[in-house]
């Protein structure tokens, strides 16, 4: 499966320039990081700005020339995957919800997902928001969030939970902490799973 990267092109230096734009081994940093992230198997590649001065766009003019799919965007959105649930007990599980332990500033839960892999073809994280670029392709699945999902004694469960979120300003630490809340034999528990996403500007 294909990855995608997300760039951010926003933040300014000490003179008031784009840091994005400083040069790097003879080009501006931007251009350095999408070559990067290009020769990782990164598409889309997605680039957050809040204003884009003409040397920014000569930037993005460079990029496409050299054949690199580079998207600026204002408005950023993202489906993180929860990590794959497993129940290692002998008792049936109960999932009931999900939610997310720590968000950094610039960024804002929108909403969770939850999909069957037996929808999706086996598929887990089918869903990339970079702007709405791709979003027909995880509304198209059926949504079970909210709806109670049960995992069988000492099984994978068929069922992954995603996280929306839109990136609103400079992130500077990962989001973590993925809540898992359930039942079993009628007690009611939440479970934290070790989770980290980041999001750093360029």
């Amino acid at each position: 499966m294909a990855l995608g990267a997300l760039l951010g092109a926003y933040l300014e230096d000490d003179s008031g320039g784009l840091r994005a734009l400083l040069p790097l081994a003879g080009r501006s940093l931007l251009e350095y990081q999408v070559r990067c992230a290009a020769a990782a198997g990164a598409a889309p590649i997605v680039v957050m700005v809040e204003r884009v001065p003409q040397a920014l766009q000569d930037a993005f003019e460079r990029l496409r020339h050299d054949g690199y799919g580079v998207f600026p965007v204002s408005d950023v959105h993202e489906l993180l995957s929860f990590p794959f649930m497993v129940n290692r007990s002998d008792r049936q599980v109960t999932v009931t919800g999900f939610s997310v332990q720590n968000v950094p500033r610039g960024l804002r839960v929108l909403g969770y997902r939850v999909l069957n892999t037996n929808e999706t073809h086996g598929l887990i994280n089918v869903g990339y928001l970079g702007g709405g670029s791709r979003k027909d392709n995880v509304t198209a699945y059926r949504d079970y969030f909210g709806k109670s999902i049960t995992v069988p004694p000492r099984s994978p469960s068929s069922y992954y939970a995603m996280v929306e979120v839109r990136l609103t300003g400079k992130v500077r630490t990962d989001l973590t902490g993925c809540v898992v809340h359930y039942t079993t034999a009628g007690e009611r528990f939440t479970q934290t799973l070790g989770c980290a996403y980041r999001f750093r500007p360029f």
